[in-house]
């Protein structure tokens, strides 16, 4: 236009071309700009969901729907093997950490040892500094609990899933039991043979908050080692991860889970010793299937087996329901529930050196165990328990949840149809509110915590007037041993074990039974009442 206004012809007139590079360097600076305009945003809307999510996670974290529980398990019904099955799985030539603590025979003939007996077995419990969320032990935060019981009547219940670990196929029957008496036990000569024994080994036992509670008293929490079957059963200490779910939140709070929050930026909980993992995750799914597929050869394995002490209700509804697994081919198993948005705690158990004992030549000088702590924050607090342990102990979580939720019909069907059980004058039918255990443990067999200083010092704090030797001096004693604050002396230790059900200072003769603080008003009925439970 301006050419033709000009007069000029469009040959002779000189038009002036904008700079091109320049055009494409400021095209190319105005995108970078929207980008990072954009990114911004993204950032900015990125983290704008992110803490959405984090507050939606931290409201369902106090409201208690935020980790999946026992309670919202689904429920498949699968065929279980037969009670030789068990036996023919674990009766392989494959070396296990099991297999390490059993001596060999001629061995022990050389030596001419035994394996400790009632009157000669002493509690050797590793030091653990921590529990598995970082809480301090010594400050009442979390308790050592024997995955094995300790005591030892409770401890013979438990003897049967391990003989066939002692697999030589020249022993005799007799042989085998003495032999893994050994294994479990430990060895005894003049003093006991060193590290002899997995029951006092770290891998025998788990810090948790209130374990009495939820692991023994009243069984509600569960483990899922991520491992296969044979991973499991012929464990050699190898580090693994393993998921820990509660019957409930008031369970999980109750075992220390209100420690678990997400550090800033995480969305989820990840430290070094625990994670949290969406319920969809394939470990779940994977720790699921190994435990369902361990559960249905163990299970019919146990239920052939007989109680040896019938002194509690807890015994005789255990008696029970093993006799009523025998006559049923299939058993509940728990499955994840299908679109569950739910999360699932996972415990990291890292590498540590396990202790065993060395069976060669003739044993001479002091082959005592040292008592050497074998825990501490160095070794990631020594956290290494054997995952078959947590494993038995999970069964009993979960044959309590079936019976206490009446979620087996056969099985409640069966159970009212018994006869009422009366121990120490007291009778009772055995319903929902007796817990139900598949491995009798703790005050499950022995009513007074027998020889087990923890289970003994509960029974003294929960039913002092049950105890009429016992002064004050000793009951604060046993209420340092509950709650690992103190140290108690060995010479208090002994005092409480050596305490006994009598007759109450200055009134009625307790009765014979199992604690519960009912027992406290000095009624003879209700402590009767309560200790059978």
């Amino acid at each position: 236009a301006a050419v033709e206004a000009s007069g000029e012809s469009h040959t002779d007139a000189k038009v002036q071309l904008p700079d091109v590079s320049a055009l494409l360097a400021q095209l190319a600076a105005a995108k970078a700009e929207i980008k990072r305009v954009e990114g911004v945003a993204a950032a900015n809307g990125k983290r704008a969901n992110d803490n959405e999510k984090i507050t939606e996670r931290l409201d369902k974290r106090l409201r208690g729907s935020f980790w999946l529980i026992t309670d919202s398990f689904s429920l498949s019904s699968k065929k279980m093997s037969s009670a030789q099955e068990y036996e023919t799985v674990v009766n392989v030539e494959r070396q296990s950490l099991f297999k390490a603590f059993v001596p060999p025979l001629d061995w022990l003939r050389m030596n001419r040892m035994t394996h400790d007996v009632k009157e000669k077995i002493r509690r050797y419990a590793p030091e653990f500094s921590h529990g598995p969320w970082g809480e301090e032990i010594s400050a009442g935060g979390a308790q050592r609990a024997h995955l094995v019981p300790f005591s030892f009547r409770c401890c013979m219940e438990w003897i049967c899933i391990f003989i066939p670990f002692v697999f030589i196929a020249a022993l005799s029957n007799d042989e085998r039991e003495m032999l893994c008496h050994c294994m479990v036990l430990g060895l005894y000569a003049t003093k006991r043979f060193r590290f002899s024994g997995f029951l006092h080994s770290p891998v025998n036992f788990f810090p948790l908050r209130c374990q009495e509670k939820t692991l023994d008293l009243n069984p509600s929490i569960m483990f899922f080692p991520i491992l296969s079957l044979r991973d499991i059963l012929f464990w050699n200490g190898e580090p693994y991860h393993c998921l820990i779910i509660g019957s409930s939140y008031d369970t999980m709070m109750m075992a220390g889970f209100h420690y678990v929050l997400p550090k800033p930026g995480q969305t989820l909980a990840d430290s070094d010793s625990f994670c949290e993992l969406e319920a969809k995750h394939s470990d779940v799914a994977k720790a699921f299937e190994s435990f369902k597929s361990l559960l249905l050869i163990v299970v019919p394995y146990l239920a052939s087996q007989s109680i040896k002490t019938l002194e509690t209700f807890k015994a005789f509804l255990c008696s029970f329901f093993r006799a009523f697994v025998v006559t049923q081919q299939n058993f509940p198993c728990p499955e994840v529930p299908e679109n569950c948005d739910a999360y699932v705690m996972c415990l990291k158990f890292h590498k540590r050196q396990i202790k065993k004992p060395s069976f060669s030549g003739q044993v001479s000088g002091d082959c005592a165990w040292s008592g050497e702590a074998e825990g501490g924050a160095g070794d990631h607090n020594g956290l290494l328990p054997h995952p078959f342990l947590l494993f038995l102990r999970s069964l009993n979580a979960w044959c309590n949840f079936l019976h206490s939720k009446g979620q087996w019909g056969a099985w409640n069907t069966y159970l009212a149809g018994k006869d009422p059980v009366q121990i120490s004058g007291v009778t009772r039918t055995l319903d929902s509110s007796v817990p139900l255990v598949l491995l009798p443990s703790c005050r499950d067999v022995e009513i007074d915590g027998g020889d087990c200083i923890f289970c003994k010092a509960a029974d003294v704090c929960e039913n002092p007037d049950l105890y009429p030797q016992l002064c004050d001096e000793l009951l604060q004693a046993a209420q340092g041993i509950l709650d690992q604050t103190t140290r108690v002396t060995e010479e208090d230790a002994g005092k409480i074990l050596g305490l006994q059900r009598g007759v109450r200072v200055g009134g009625d003769s307790a009765a014979t039974g199992a604690g519960a603080p009912a027992a406290a008003s000095g009624s003879r009925d209700s402590a009767a009442a309560s200790a059978a439970e």
